[in-house]
């Protein structure tokens, strides 16, 4: 069992992971709480048009492709960020709870305020994802190998905004977005549809205790 598998693996087995509880790390101190918080924010309609990215583009070679896309688009609001340790070179991220370097630090809450979000592959999946699909706003999702336990349960242009591994498209896709905007309103309505049903803690137990009772048949 791992986190994600690479669709079609038959050795791995995509579980929920430990963000369903917390990540105090990086500043997730209750999953619930959270995602109460991004829907809570969702409901309100988004301050800034643009769509919006931020985390560490050192990370993956994807990210830093955005972020050079970023300076030519002026409808994308991509921001770079270091994580450090706040109280010394521990070995182990779990030792001290991290912070960053940014001054322009966003809250998940806080993606809320823009009209779209993106999400990225860091070093393999990405935690977030489930988070960002509880913002009531339409997700750009671009395609990586390693994919969550519930990725196969969503379709494109149906739950989310598809986009090409190496970002090639997103700006043909974000073109797409803004000149259908009925259709980014049901896209995202049914992203927060599927999170309440799949993404919540709850329902990631059961998703997992189903995983080991079929692994033990």
């Amino acid at each position: 069992m791992s986190f994600s598998a690479v669709q079609g693996s038959e050795t791995i087995i995509a579980v929920p992971d430990f963000s369903f509880w917390n990540w105090p790390e990086v500043g997730i101190d209750d999953y619930t709480r959270l995602i109460g918080e991004m829907a809570m924010a969702g409901d309100q309609p988004p301050a800034d048009q643009r769509l919006f990215w931020i985390g560490n583009s050192a990370t993956s070679p994807v990210r830093e492709r955005l972020m050079e896309i970023a300076l030519g688009d002026p409808r994308i609001h991509a921001i770079d960020i270091t994580w450090i340790k706040q109280e010394g070179p521990e070995r182990w991220a779990s030792d001290r709870r991290m912070d960053t370097q940014a001054a322009q630090y966003v809250s998940l809450p806080d993606h809320c305020r823009y009209r779209y979000l993106l999400d990225i592959e860091g070093i393999g999946y990405s935690a977030r994802l489930k988070i960002l699909l509880f913002s009531g706003r339409p997700v750009f999702i671009q395609d990586r190998p390693w994919k969550d336990f519930f990725f196969d349960w969503m379709e494109p242009f149906q739950h989310y905004i598809p986009v090409a591994g190496d970002l090639s498209d997103l700006g043909r896709q974000l073109d797409w977005a803004e000149a259908h905007p009925e259709e980014c309103a049901r896209i995202a309505a049914n992203a927060l549809e599927f999170a309440h049903r799949h993404l919540t803690r709850e329902a990631a137990i059961l998703h997992l205790r189903k995983v080991i009772t079929d692994l033990l048949r």
